[in-house]
Order: C-alpha cells, then structure tokens, then sequence
C-alpha cells in the first residue's frame, strides 16, 4: 500500500512539473479571420480594382465648343426654315470660361452673330470691325482671354455682300483702302473669292501675331476657324476645317 502511495505521489508531480513545458510547445489560438470587404458596385459589375473617380473638366476642348457652335447653328437654321422665332440658347458647355468663343465680324453684317450660332450675347466675345480686318488691339483682347478666361474657340466671319470689300474709290488712301487693296492682289494670287481669301488670312495673321496664341493652337487647346456668312440665309460656310493643320510659322 505504501508503495502504490508513493508512485502515484511521483506521477502526480510528474504531470505538475511537465506543464510550462507543454505550454511552450503549444501554439496559440487563431482568432478568426476579418471578412474582406464587400466588393462596390463598379467592381462588381466590371471588375475594377477600385471605384471610379470623377474628375471635372477645367477647360472646354476646342472641338467641344466647336461642336457646341456648329449644333446651335443648325437649330437657328432649321427655326428660319420654318419661319419661327429663333430658338432660345443651350446650355453652356462644360468647362467653358467666361465665353464659348469669340468672334470677329465684320461691322458691316446685318446680323445678330450671337443669336446666329445659338449662343447668349454673354458667350460671345464679339470684335465687330470693318473687314473685318484685324488690328494689334483686336489680337490683345483675344490674347488677354486665352489667358485669363480659358478661351478655346474663335471665329473669324466674312460675309458675303460685304460693302467694306468692294473696290475703294481713287480718292480714299485709308486704311481700310490699302488693306481692301491687298486682299484684292492676295485673293487673285491665291485663286480664292475674296471673302474666303480675307477670312483664310486673318486667322494666319492671328496666329503669326501672337506667340501665346499659336503655343496654344499648337497644343490644341485653341482653334481659329474661318468661315463665310451668307447675308440672305444666315448659313455660314466653314472654310476650314477645325481639325486642319496650323500653317507654316512665319520666318522671323
């Protein structure tokens, strides 16, 4: 009897000695794994790895405004062909500065230029001058909007009965008769009607007269397109396309 008292006393220290060594051997509990998150919407419906952003357009494309000009034209067409009133202004375009585009018009078109490209008086920097023939003050106000207002479209617009262009009288020696002189001489040299021949040469004067301006044409962040108004019906015919190539720089 003693000795079975004795041996089970020994196992029983035993077991008490041999626990720290099995706690040391013994891994810890796994705690349970955190869910991934829920996939969002996008993801799930394409797959991407993270929801999409939406970044605001901080200038409107010259294109863009181009396109906003060209489809408010039409409106204004198609309401003159039914003989109703012209229709109100869209919407302004996304990304557009203070105005949609500017427009140098000749003084002596009898026309409301604004209202003929579906545009409010508001987006129209309208430059009304005889010709229209351009001038260092006319290019500075163009310049100063580019600049300040994120101005990415103008229109260079002749007209077609144009009492500016026709032949000056021997008499005058203006201004306007000497440059009316050499767009007549130009026009015949480059095989164009006169209209088109002055609308072609104002936008390269534009752009040969301002570094900033044809840094920017040539960044497509501005496009100078000329067109041609017709007095009866009020259609412009573009005489550019807006996606041609600048001309040749000027050699200096």
């Amino acid at each position: 009897m003693a000795r079975v008292r004795t041996r089970l006393l020994a196992l029983c220290l035993g077991s008490l000695l041999a626990l720290p060594l099995l706690a040391q051997h013994v891994p810890p509990a796994r705690l349970p794994s955190t869910p991934p998150p829920h996939p969002t919407s996008a993801e799930q419906k394409r797959g991407a790895p993270a929801p999409p952003t939406h970044d605001p357009q901080p200038e409107l494309p010259p294109l863009a405004a181009f396109a906003h000009v060209h489809s408010g034209h039409d409106a204004w067409l198609a309401a003159r062909s039914r003989k109703q009133p012209a229709p109100a202004p869209g919407p302004r375009p996304a990304g557009a500065g203070r105005y949609v585009a500017a427009v140098l018009v000749c003084a002596d078109c009898d026309l409301d230029v604004p209202a003929l490209l579906g545009l409010a008086r508001a987006d129209v920097l309208l430059l009304s001058v005889p010709g229209p023939f351009l001038s260092a003050e006319t290019t500075a106000a163009i310049e100063r909007q580019v600049l300040a207002e994120r101005l990415s479209l103008v229109l260079v617009l002749t007209h077609a009965r144009c009492t500016t262009l026709e032949p000056p009288a021997p008499a005058p020696k203006d201004p306007i008769a000497a440059r009316v002189r050499f767009a007549r001489a130009e026009a015949e040299r480059r095989r164009l009607p006169l209209g088109r021949c002055v609308g072609a040469m104002q936008r390269e004067l534009l752009l040969a007269a301002s570094d900033t301006l044809a840094v920017r044409a040539a960044e497509d962040k501005l496009r100078v397109v000329p067109g041609e108004i017709d007095d009866r019906s009020g259609a412009i015919t573009w005489l550019q396309k807006p996606i041609d190539e600048l001309p040749m720089p000027p050699v200096k």
